[in-house]
């Protein structure tokens, strides 16, 4: 398992503002493991993007709050400034960021690939507001309420009406009331949203379901689950995730049945709101420990599950590989190093200075020199084929 280390954190954050020892958090089911610990300070709202594969964070922290990314097997970069952030949803049509600043009472945007962070939403209720978890619809939902692609807000309503709410992804100051701050909601914290139904985590200690007209209906499940504090929906099973604040585990509830099962336990400290995400492919799950100040990643690794996924021969899965340090992937397609020609632009077999010659006529102009699959051709293109300079590929 690969621990980022805190120079490293000091480097690429901005000054991480403690050295956390934070315990590894207990793995109870087999399919999964933990492949990777980075100390972070502060990690609120989590999310995995679902075009890049990269995580997206939110730090709330007594300093450098912020909205941060994190490649999937490298550094990190805080994208903008924000005050308290809480949840992270990333469009999954073109990519762009939004996050709550849950004192603020608002949600801004930061368009990808470079901002600028504006705002998006100003307000929802009259008065105090704090909108915490987000998640979009997906293209294929019949549930009731709403329409794909649109968004929801959970509002936690700390000490002021709660209530879930809808808006735009396209249009801003577009929002509308969902389930009103009069209904059955007590700390309404994330929001997943499956092809027809719509999952509410409520740190008080209930998951609801939503109806037409904006009622909520409990989940009744197996056992209690003392906190919900951040859901997603696994879309391989179509189960939800759910991060028990209380409990300080992470676990599986069947929506069915509400049989519920432990996934992970033995977290070091609670967790923020909506800090919990899987990826898209439903093999990787990312956890904010708030109080252990460290984001946990776990990934499916067995290979007998991606049989195809082995480019290097070493009965690891790729992905995993990466994600534990074990494999380079300077270009971040997810893939390791040693299984392609990383900066070899001209197809020569090499990183030389034909590859050089050909980077520096696209920089700036279009995607002729890029190589790490942004669409473009810039600085972080040139710092990889810098770093592979002089490189002959086998």
């Amino acid at each position: 398992m690969k621990r980022i280390d805190l120079a490293i954190a000091l480097t690429v954050f901005g000054g991480v503002l403690t050295s956390p020892v934070t315990a590894d958090p207990v793995v109870e089911d087999p399919d999964w493991t933990l492949v990777r610990t980075i100390d972070f300070n502060g990690p609120y709202g989590v999310h995995l993007g679902p075009l890049d594969g990269r995580i997206y964070v939110a730090r709330q922290a007594s300093t450098d709050d912020g909205l941060f990314r994190y490649t999937f097997g490298g550094a990190g970069v805080k994208l903008c400034e924000a005050d308290r952030p809480a949840g992270v949803l990333v469009d999954p049509a073109d990519g762009d960021v939004f996050f709550s600043e849950i004192y603020g009472g608002a949600i801004f945007r930061y368009g990808q690939p470079a901002g600028p962070k504006e705002t998006w939403v100003s307000g929802f209720h009259t008065g105090d507001d704090d909108p915490a978890g987000m998640a979009v619809a997906p293209a294929n939902y019949a549930g009731p309420m709403i329409q794909p692609g649109d968004a929801l807000v959970a509002d936690r309503g700390s000490t002021s009406p709660d209530g879930l709410w809808a808006f735009s992804l396209e249009s801003p100051e577009d929002e509308w009331e969902v389930v009103p701050d009069d209904g059955a909601l007590v700390e309404a914290s994330d929001v997943a949203i499956s092809e027809t139904d719509v999952y509410i985590a409520d740190a008080a200690g209930y998951i609801w379901v939503l109806e037409e007209g904006g009622v909520v209906v409990e989940l009744v499940t197996s056992e209690p689950i003392a906190s919900p504090r951040g859901i997603a929906i696994d879309p391989l099973s179509g189960d939800l995730l759910v991060a028990d604040g209380g409990d300080l585990r992470v676990v599986r509830i069947d929506p069915v049945t509400g049989e519920v099962s432990s996934v992970f336990t033995s977290f070091d400290g609670s967790f923020g709101w909506a800090g919990l995400d899987v990826s898209a492919d439903g093999t990787e799950i990312v956890v904010s420990d708030y109080n252990g100040d460290a984001i946990h990643v776990f990934m499916m690794c067995d290979l007998a599950m991606f049989p195809d996924e082995d480019c290097n021969g070493n009965g690891i899965r790729d992905l995993c590989d990466v994600a534990n340090g074990a494999s380079e992937d300077v270009n971040y397609n997810n893939l390791p190093d040693e299984c392609e020609c990383v900066g070899d632009l001209d197809g020569d077999n090499d990183c030389d200075q034909g590859d050089l010659g050909e980077l520096l006529a696209a920089y700036n102009q279009d995607d002729g020199g890029d190589i790490d699959g942004d669409g473009d051709t810039d600085q972080a293109d040139l710092g990889i084929l810098l770093y592979k300079y002089g490189s002959v590929c086998d």
